[in-house]
């Protein structure tokens, strides 16, 4: 069962080069590449106080079930423990974005 409806990325997806962690003197082997995608969760698309986790897909997804690229789960500050988006005093039409 789907976590949300479709959730489709707004922009596109933006590629970096960057250099690898604790390298200072990076030569062409040391670098990686980071792709950052941008999400907006519309206000109509919020039916709850709680957010326990979003699904994303691609802009050609056919089916919920079976293209899904990922799931954002919400976790405590420190990541430790699952802990559920509050939306509880938050009144207004508003969007959540996840980059």
């Amino acid at each position: 069962m789907p976590v949300t409806p479709y959730i489709l990325y707004d922009t596109a997806p933006v590629a970096k080069k960057v250099v690898n962690p604790g390298v200072t003197s990076p030569t062409p082997d040391d670098y990686h590449y980071e792709t950052t995608f941008h999400f907006r969760i519309p206000y109509s698309y919020i039916s709850d106080t709680l957010i326990h986790a979003v699904g994303f897909y691609p802009n050609n997804a056919i089916s919920e079930a079976d293209d899904v690229s990922a799931y954002y789960l919400f976790t405590n500050e420190a990541g430790t423990d699952w802990e559920p988006l509050s939306l509880e005093d938050n009144t207004g039409n508003f969007s959540i974005v996840i980059e």
